[in-house]
């Protein structure tokens, strides 16, 4: 597929290669699931909605089939968000596991 003529995107079997666990399609979790990305390089800086899950690709548009209640935190930060903005990823991760706030910066 990586050397398709008209490239990856125009392979036939494009859409489907991305699809996880065909074998489980019927399988949700049910409860609040958090997704959080790092931006891709070419978006640091640029204004982007930093909780709407990602959508336009085969491979992340299936994750709302499986989770329902998918949130989305993005990070400026590279792949390695933890450790290049682990304030942010801390911030989130609290949030979303409604810690209280007892003496949080």
């Amino acid at each position: 597929m990586w050397l398709h003529p008209g490239g990856l995107e125009q392979h036939s079997l494009y859409g489907e290669s991305f699809d996880f666990g065909p074998d489980d399609r019927h399988k949700r979790f049910a409860k609040p699931v958090l997704w959080m990305i790092g931006r891709p390089f070419g978006d640091r800086g640029a204004t982007i909605d930093t909780t709407a899950v990602p959508r336009g690709h085969p491979m992340t548009d299936q994750f709302s089939r499986y989770f329902p209640d998918l949130r989305a935190q993005r990070v400026d930060a590279g792949h390695f968000f933890p450790e290049e903005a682990p304030d942010v990823t801390n911030e989130a991760l609290l949030r979303f596991l409604d810690v209280p706030d007892k003496g949080r910066a």
